[in-house]
């Protein structure tokens, strides 16, 4: 029992010092259902590998959202489309899977104030960095106030107060 108790620590620290924080978690109550269920090494090691791509995914996630300095609760679930025409809701849904970051299209929201240009736009980053894109604050970006050129690869792309998602390289 002290052996296995000892490799047991052990593992668990090299799995810290080696920032695999999701496997260290997991490993001893995977371990058991792993015995109990006859599985083999390789599906053991796949389960744990999983677990921990899955909570670095959620991590990233979390990061990136609390960078984005989107308001919290402007998503799509707290914004009733049925206010907006048919014809925005349609543009709406076609924005959703980021296709026009590819081409490093900017998205500008036009209309009289408190028509919800704002939460549409934040909905939007929202959704894109629950799909994996890196989203910067553009309030803070040169080009929320001087729009320029787009050269290069598709940059990260950031809401701006103007009702912009901006496609500029960070920094």
């Amino acid at each position: 029992m002290s052996n296995a108790t000892n490799r047991h620590q052990e593992l668990k620290a090299i799995l810290d010092r080696l920032k695999l924080s999701g496997m260290a978690q997991h490993f001893p109550d995977l371990a058991l259902r792993a015995a109990k269920e006859g599985l083999s090494h390789e599906a053991y090691l796949h389960e744990l590998a999983r677990q921990e791509e899955a909570m670095r995914q959620e991590r990233r996630t979390e990061r990136l959202l609390r960078q984005s300095g989107l308001p919290v609760e402007k998503t799509f679930r707290t914004l009733d489309l049925k206010r907006l025409s048919p014809t925005l809701q349609l543009q709406i849904e076609r924005l959703k899977p980021g296709a026009f970051l590819e081409h490093a299209i900017n998205v500008i929201a036009l209309g009289k104030p408190g028509v919800g240009k704002s939460h549409v736009l934040a909905a939007l980053g929202y959704e894109l960095i629950l799909s994996g894109h890196d989203l910067l604050d553009a309030n803070q970006h040169p080009c929320a106030t001087a729009p320029r050129r787009q050269t290069g690869p598709a940059p990260a792309p950031g809401v701006g107060q103007a009702g912009q998602i901006c496609l500029c390289h960070p920094g």
